[in-house]
């Protein structure tokens, strides 16, 4: 089957170039930024492949965003479409854009209809090397998360904290079989405690970084919790990861700052990191980070698969039950939160969900864990997002943003 083009009844219409040949070379000129222009054709799905991967080259400047890229759309036996996903944009170095994805084959699909598209954009992109060629089936990543709910004590010195962490996590070794990650709260040795930053804060390495490398290496899984941290004459609230080698896989340091904090001497970090563990990619936001979306969104948009939130505690039980799991379904990415103080309820929760703000486990009980799985490799399409099929959160809420239009968030 040929290329066909075509575009909605505006105004403006698109300019469509075929050079024809076993590899055309598309084109779509917008004489203004009013237009969107499609290129399509469909393609069998590779026979008895149990996946297949979609590519597609363009000449189009990164700086373009989503104005320009593709949609994989899969056919079933009777020709409607069962889902829609966006390739994943790659930078290449000369800075154009290349598209490529790979998909599991879902059943009854027999094909693929590739959607090229640029839009909202005056000039031309130019499209080539289009491909749908089957594979293996990615492989599933099932992540074991350990979440724990460690309460505060009166008069505990931090010594006597760390000693409550060393009795927890033997419980987890014997209770728990092969462990990924284990996520500890906020500020987990001293929290509660009153005590100056200059007396509890710890470098790194340091006392409870040290604990956390033991275990990591004994547990053989990556374990992830709050300090304050002094760092260069300077105190941050910390968190820390380590790999199950008990080296330090990444810190992160807290963007927002309560009054307490930053009245107290802490000052706050600038980025939003995001690690790469055996398992996926993972990314942090502590406590008051968690009461603005930019912080789950921007660990999106950097690439986050799972959010691990170390945190104190949610006052409001409304935003523990309601906004916990928005943080994890309007992004399409994983969330563990890990507690020490209740809500106004009476309860202080520390819980884990799905990619679709499903609940997985959750940990009530004073000095307690609960442990959950998920796949971050799995894709969970829903009906009536965007598309007029199935398609996937962790795609759509990436690829449909309006990039360069948001600069009111950056007033004052």
């Amino acid at each position: 089957m040929e290329w066909k083009s075509f575009s909605p009844e505006i105004q403006t219409i698109p300019e469509f170039r075929n050079s024809g040949g076993n590899d055309p070379r598309l084109s779509i000129s917008l004489p203004d930024w009013k237009g969107i222009g499609i290129w399509e054709k469909d393609f069998p799905f590779p026979g008895g492949a149990a996946a297949c991967r979609v590519s597609v080259d363009s000449d189009a400047p990164a700086e373009l965003g989503n104005k320009v890229g593709a949609l994989a759309c899969f056919r079933k036996n009777d020709g409607s479409f069962s889902s829609m996903d966006y390739l994943e944009p790659i930078a290449k170095k000369d800075g154009t854009l290349c598209f490529s994805s790979v998909f599991k084959r879902d059943p009854d699909i027999t094909g693929v209809t590739l959607k090229l598209y640029f839009k909202w954009a005056a000039g031309t992109v130019v499209f080539h090397g289009a491909r749908v060629d089957g594979c293996e089936a990615p492989p599933d990543r099932f992540v074991k998360i350990v979440t724990t709910r460690l309460t505060p004590l009166e008069k505990e010195t931090p010594e006597q904290r760390r000693a409550r962490i060393v009795l927890l996590l033997e419980r987890i070794k014997k209770e728990v079989a092969a462990p990924d990650l284990i996520l500890f709260s906020e500020g987990i040795p001293d929290i509660g405690m009153s005590l100056p930053y200059s007396v509890s804060a710890e470098t790194v390495p340091g006392p409870t970084s040290l604990l956390f490398s033991e275990w990591a290496k004994r547990l053989n899984c990556h374990i992830a919790g709050g300090i304050h941290e002094k760092l260069e004459g300077n105190f941050y609230n910390t968190a820390l990861i380590l790999d199950r080698k008990g080296q330090l896989a990444g810190k992160y340091h807290k963007v927002h700052l309560t009054w307490n904090e930053s009245s107290g001497g802490i000052i706050p970090g600038d980025t939003f990191p995001v690690f790469d563990l055996d398992f996926g990619r993972v990314g942090i936001a502590i406590c008051w980070d968690n009461w603005f979306g930019e912080s789950a969104r921007m660990l999106r948009l950097n690439g986050a698969e799972l959010m691990l939130v170390p945190i104190a505690g949610d006052g409001i039980p409304e935003h523990r039950d309601h906004v916990w799991p928005a943080r994890a379904a309007e992004q399409g990415m994983a969330a563990a939160f890990s507690a020490c103080y209740p809500s106004e309820d009476g309860i202080c929760a520390s819980r884990i969900f799905n990619p679709l703000g499903a609940l997985v486990a959750q940990a009530t009980e004073n000095d307690s864990f609960a442990e959950g799985t998920v796949n971050l490799a799995e894709r969970l399409r829903t009906l009536y997002l965007s598309v007029p099929c199935r398609g996937e959160g962790r795609s759509l809420y990436v690829r449909e943003r309006r990039n360069g239009i948001y600069q009111r968030l950056d007033l004052p």
